[in-house]
């Protein structure tokens, strides 16, 4: 989910405008609920996870009549579930008055402790019916209004409203039965079967998903929407109110080739339909095929973007949905970088560039109101340490392995966890197996661990007295036990850059590199693949002569200079020796 207040944009905000809207008091506010700062941050902490569910449920048919003018909810559901241990089924509900509740027919008496119901069962097997009513008329999974009803769940919001096991861990599939007054439209996940007359006046609307979701992504919205249905194999929804269509239109208009980028990018698309259902929210919210979009951001904002974070929780959260709350950064922060990829899509690399600078921009502004602490089992779930920061471990996991590697794992996580659910651990023993990479030092320091490091450093340069040039880098860092490949772009006066990567760990280290020509410029890390909170420019010092690797030493798999050393003279170490000595990781011109 992604909060956004309107920005004064027709359509997304440029490169060069793009940072001026990261300050979070002024635009861009990543929260899905109220603001809330350190001091009563913990009352939002993630809800613990059950450690003793004995059993898997596997679908849910909800039948409910809504009444938006009574505001009450006459409910009957149909539960199936298998036995996975020893145990009591167990469900939720903190709001549903419940009536029978029935196991193969037979009446049970559930056992009840707060906000958790237990029925005990025989057999590996069971179909449980309960109906409820609900007529509660306050904040929570169920939102009312004069012309507008929408629920919503996140994190453990449809206990409130339906008799459900409110975790995320058990998935199901689901097929809403909605009965309406006749002249509201009903929007809900999955694909919309068709609509039967119930009674005088009212109307059952029924949507179907086979895909499994836990209970935090279902939905369901009453209004006067307009139905639009476009896309071709996949139909995509959008329920607009009457005379917002075109706005509708325009926001959502790139839809379709998000959902083929982000296919190429990513997986195949997991669902049957997407679509989006505008409501009077205050941003977005990712229920599985019906999103839940904010009426202000439809129209002449960056409800672009919204839409490509929306579609990308449909890999990220909706089909691999995160086991715990504690990982929630798995969600948001995939979904995160989800918006770079469209923006690096629309703008190139100056776009993707220009997109890290501004999630690192809204993260410190957010710093100061949140407090800090890891992105894993963060003490606020909602801010900018989850969204901002999470995007940007993305941004730097890509950084570490490049591009080939780290699309290929993020295809093989997919697989591994296909309308599942993953947390933290799953998805570093996936990506390390896709990569053949060790990265338990890059998740301890960015995921579990707190802090992000400041540069010093500074370079010079001499010439090796036979028409080379010696350059020389020194970086350091305030926290020695971080480590990451730096990227430094040395400049020519011809106008080609050459970059060259420099593992910084500990607290600081130098690099000597041969180059064919005088370098010009040098600029740490220009493209933002590393998270810092500053970098600070000294001037350098030329260390003493060391001689390079000749171009014809040079290992076939490095892009070696066209020519490097002192005099002709070898360099005793070998070219592999050399480089290694000297900190080089890669070298690569442009």
């Amino acid at each position: 989910m992604l909060l956004l207040a309107p920005l004064a944009y027709a359509s997304m905000p440029s490169p060069a405008d793009l940072r001026a809207v990261a300050d979070p008091a002024a635009a861009r506010e990543v929260f899905k609920h109220a603001p809330r700062g350190p001091a009563d941050a913990a009352a939002i902490a993630a809800p613990p996870a059950d450690a003793g569910r004995a059993w898997d449920i596997e679908g849910y048919v909800l039948a409910v009549r809504i009444d938006p003018v009574a505001q009450t909810v006459v409910g009957h559901a149909t539960i199936t579930a298998v036995r996975t241990g020893a145990g009591d089924l167990l469900l939720h509900a903190d709001g549903p008055v419940l009536g029978e509740v029935r196991v193969a027919g037979a009446a049970v008496t559930p056992v009840v402790e707060g906000s958790e119901l237990r029925l005990p069962i025989d057999g590996d097997s069971a179909t449980v019916e309960i109906d409820w009513t609900y007529d509660e008329v306050r904040p929570n999974g169920i939102q009312w209004g004069p012309t507008v009803v929408y629920s919503f769940h996140e994190p453990i919001g449809a206990r409130t409203w339906l008799p459900v096991y409110d975790l995320p861990d058990d998935k199901a599939t689901l097929t809403w039965e909605v009965t309406a007054p006749d002249g509201w439209v009903v929007a809900a996940n999955g694909v919309l079967e068709g609509t039967t007359v119930a009674d005088a006046g009212w109307t059952t609307w029924r949507y179907t998903l086979d895909e499994p979701i836990p209970t935090y992504l279902m939905t369901v919205h009453l209004s006067d929407y307009v139905l639009t249905v476009t896309g071709d194999d996949i139909p995509i929804y959008t329920w607009a109110y009457p005379g917002r269509e075109e706005a509708a239109a325009e926001t959502f208009g790139t839809t379709a080739e998000m959902l083929a980028f982000f296919s190429e990018r990513y997986a195949p698309y997991p669902f049957p339909s997407y679509g989006n259902a505008m409501a009077p929210f205050p941003g977005a919210m990712e229920h599985t095929t019906c999103v839940t979009f904010s009426e202000d951001l439809v129209g002449g904002t960056d409800g672009e973007l919204v839409n490509a974070h929306e579609l990308g929780h449909h890999w990220w959260g909706d089909n691999v949905t995160l086991g715990d709350w504690n990982d929630i950064w798995l969600n948001e922060g995939f979904a995160t970088y989800t918006e770079a990829l469209w923006y690096e899509r629309t703008y190139g690399q100056e776009g993707l560039t220009e997109y890290a600078a501004y999630l690192a921009d809204a993260f410190f502004e957010w710093q100061g109101l949140e407090g800090r602490f890891p992105v894993y089992d963060p003490l606020y779930m909602w801010g900018g340490v989850v969204y901002d920061k999470g995007g940007l471990i993305v941004h730097m996991l890509r950084g570490v392995l490049g591009d080939e590697r780290f699309f290929a794992a993020l295809a093989d996580y997919e697989a591994d966890h296909h309308l599942g659910n993953a947390v933290t651990t799953d998805l570093i023993a996936s990506v390390e197996a896709s990569s053949g990479e060790d990265l338990g030092w890059f998740f301890d320091q960015w995921v579990y661990g707190i802090g992000e490091p400041t540069y010093t450093w500074s370079w010079a340069r001499q010439s090796d007295g036979a028409g080379g040039w010696q350059l020389d880098v020194t970086i350091a860092q305030d926290l020695a036990t971080f480590r990451m490949p730096v990227p430094v772009r040395v400049g020519y006066a011809g106008g080609t850059t050459e970059d060259i990567t420099v593992w910084v760990e500990g607290a600081s280290v130098h690099t000597t590199v041969c180059l064919a020509e005088e370098p010009v410029t040098v600029t740490l890390d220009p493209d933002l693949w590393v998270l810092r909170t500053a970098e600070v420019f000294e001037v350098g010092v030329a260390g003493p002569l060391a001689c390079g690797p000749h171009a014809e030493e040079a290992p076939p798999e490095e892009e070696a200079p066209a020519a490097c050393g002192c005099a002709g003279t070898p360099n005793p170490l070998g070219a592999l020796g050399a480089l290694a000595a000297l900190g080089l990781v890669a070298r690569r011109r442009r």
